[in-house]
């Protein structure tokens, strides 16, 4: 492992809010928006916006965003 991934991995932090919101991003990943779905996928990049952690679900949000809104 890298230095710089290493000290990238030290300074992820885990949301308080991980467990629910990577249950939301799952769902929004399986069905066609809504405007409940897409209030939520607003609202969650909101949330990890700049967020040093949870980079999965970083990642999965922008797949939403360019495949289904």
């Amino acid at each position: 492992m890298a230095m710089d991934e290493k000290a990238t991995e030290l300074k992820d932090q885990r949301h308080p809010q991980y467990s629910g919101d990577r249950a939301i991003v799952n769902q929004l990943l399986n069905r066609e928006p809504d405007d409940y779905g897409l209030a939520e996928l607003g609202r969650l990049l909101t949330r990890y916006k700049g967020f040093p952690g949870a980079r999965d679900i970083q990642v999965d949000l922008e797949k939403v965003l360019k495949n289904g809104a």
